[in-house]
Parts: C-alpha cells; sequence; structure tokens
C-alpha cells in the first residue's frame, strides 16, 4: 500500500473521525482554532496497532497567553500507511475555555 503524505495545507487529525467534529461543529460555546503540532511519534504496540503522540499548540484566543500547548495520545491502526506529520503541521483544536481544549 502506498504512503500518505500529509502537506501543510490540510489539518492533521490525530483521530480521524474528529474530522467529522471539525466539519459539524455545532457547538456555540466552542471555537475552532488552528495550531501546529510541535512534536510526533509513534510506537507499534501490535502488528497493526501503534500509539501515536503529538504535542501541539495553538494561539490564546482570550490573548491572556502567546501560546496555549497541548498533548494528546490515540491508538491507531492506519500508522503503517502513512508518513507522521511534522512540526508545523496545522490542527483543529476544539476550545471552550482556557482548561477546556482538545485537538482534533
Amino acid at each position: 500500500m502506498a504512503s500518505r503524505t500529509i502537506t501543510q495545507k490540510e489539518p492533521y487529525f490525530i483521530n480521524p473521525a474528529n474530522a467529522d467534529r471539525y466539519s459539524n461543529n455545532t457547538t456555540s460555546t466552542a471555537q475552532l482554532i488552528t495550531g501546529q503540532i510541535t512534536n510526533c511519534s509513534a510506537e507499534q504496540q501490535s502488528s497493526n496497532q501503534f500509539i501515536v503522540r503529538i504535542g501541539y499548540h495553538f494561539p490564546d484566543p482570550k490573548g491572556i497567553k502567546r501560546k496555549q500547548r497541548g498533548t494528546a495520545t490515540i491508538v491507531r491502526q492506519d500508522v503503517h500507511r502513512m508518513t507522521l506529520p511534522k512540526p508545523g503541521t496545522p490542527v483543529m483544536v476544539l476550545y471552550r475555555g482556557a482548561d477546556n481544549y482538545t485537538v482534533l
């Protein structure tokens, strides 16, 4: 199978199911903010399961801090068919508050 290369123009979704949350954001109290990956790694757990860990940052919409930072971890089965995103790759962050945000 051919590997898929992620371009800098499309956001990387740590969980592909989150693409629906990105396109169908119906919550009025949340904001979608574009952030960037700061680091990404994958560790193979079994023949078809990988633990993907990313670090990311995004601008603080309230302007209190210059950047908010976060990490995310998920088990994925498609990592062997793709190139992991590099630092600077865009990600979408669902932001509900200073302590309530998640990378999609």
